[in-house]
């Protein structure tokens, strides 16, 4: 009941009632905007863990002993000299071992293996802390090869065609050492012992080239790729991944599909704020007059500007905050399918359109009461 406190109120009362269906779609408007914008803005994250998913800058499995895959090895070495990028490098056998049945939902008759042994050493070189313990028996891990990976999926059984043996990985390893374009999501590493007894249908070389100038890899060995990929297949003996092009590629496509989104949050953006704009000035005829009465028994400027703002304001950010509650979950939700934070980039998009709420809030205000004074004159 204090000054101007009973008009604000009561005149809100009435615009809230009347205008329930407007807030209702400009707060779904608003939730679809933020919800599409940060999803592609998480995206962003996805690069941060490109150096997760592929922990060797240039990866080659060579199948059996061919005199080609020297040839590849050496012009991949040579292009790197050529490039004067300074790498590291390693080898490590793998096996692929028959499979008479498994509990993957994609099964495969081959399995790639490696060793704990290598699988450590892949993993140190890759600049990982490792702290996993070793495999004795025939204890196992599904290799994790994807960081997206294992997180709520159950370790994959296998019972081999070799002496029907049943092999239950207790769990998925800690870090990824071969993408997943390279065993087709199915690996193991089993104990070292295990390995030297497991007899193979084919044998492969892994060679990881190891580098922290990522960029100076696009494009590289094109001959040998395509999109900085070769795929397993079974009229090819090697397979291999160059990260500085996966890279690139998975950038273009990231910021081609930003830009739509930014494009049409805008429009969306923009739409839930004309509804209030183009309200307000169906009721300003209202206004004025109920104003016009009001300043007859002494409103002043001060006071008139006040009980706009406040309404405004209200009418506003009421939608807004109910749609940063809808997103939150939304965020929540999405946050499951990422390793790495995403608070960072949601927040970022959040506070971008609560500025951008802000600066539409205070131009309508503005031409508002000009509009409002003009008419009180």
């Amino acid at each position: 009941m204090e000054k101007t406190n009973l008009i604000t109120i009561s005149s809100l009362a009435y615009r809230l009632k009347d205008n329930t269906r407007m807030f209702f779609m400009i707060t779904i408007f608003s939730t679809v905007v933020f919800c599409a914008v940060g999803s592609l803005v998480s995206m962003n994250v996805m690069n941060k863990q490109f150096d997760m998913e592929y922990p060797a800058e240039i990866s080659y499995i060579a199948l059996n002993d061919e005199p080609v895959h020297q040839q590849h090895l050496q012009q991949i070495e040579g292009e790197l000299q050529g490039k004067q990028v300074s790498y590291t490098t390693n080898q490590v056998p793998i096996k692929y071992i028959e499979v008479a049945s498994s509990t993957s939902p994609y099964p495969s008759d081959k399995l790639a293996i490696i060793s704990f042994s290598d699988y450590q050493a892949i993993s140190k070189q890759a600049g990982y802390e490792f702290t996993e313990k070793p495999l004795k028996g025939i204890e196992t891990l599904n290799m994790r090869t994807s960081s997206f990976e294992g997180g709520f999926s159950k370790p994959v059984i296998y019972t081999l065609k070799q002496d029907h043996l049943q092999l239950h990985p207790k769990t998925y390893t800690q870090n990824v050492v071969l993408p997943y374009q390279l065993v087709w999501d199915e690996g193991l590493v089993v104990s070292d012992e295990l390995f030297t007894k497991l007899s193979s249908v084919t044998t492969g070389t892994y060679t990881g080239f190891y580098t922290k100038e990522l960029e100076k890899t696009i494009g590289m060995v094109e001959n040998l790729v395509e999109n900085g990929k070769k795929l397993p297949s079974s009229d090819t003996s090697y397979f291999m991944t160059v990260s500085g092009t996966l890279y690139e590629n998975q950038m273009t496509m990231f910021k081609m599909m930003l830009f739509v989104a930014l494009l049409i949050g805008a429009v969306f953006f923009i739409a839930a704020g004309s509804f209030l704009y183009f309200r307000l000035y169906a009721d300003l005829e209202y206004d004025s007059r109920q104003y016009l009465t009001i300043k007859k028994v002494g409103l002043t400027d001060q006071e008139l500007n006040k009980i706009v703002t406040r309404q405004l304001a209200l009418l506003f950010f009421v939608p807004i905050l109910v749609a940063f509650v809808h997103s939150a979950f939304a965020f929540t939700a999405l946050q499951s399918f990422y390793v790495l934070s995403i608070a960072t980039e949601m927040i970022i998009v959040l506070a971008g359109f609560l500025i951008a709420q802000l600066v539409y809030f205070y131009l309508i205000r503005y031409r508002y009461l000009k509009n409002l004074k003009k008419a009180l004159i």
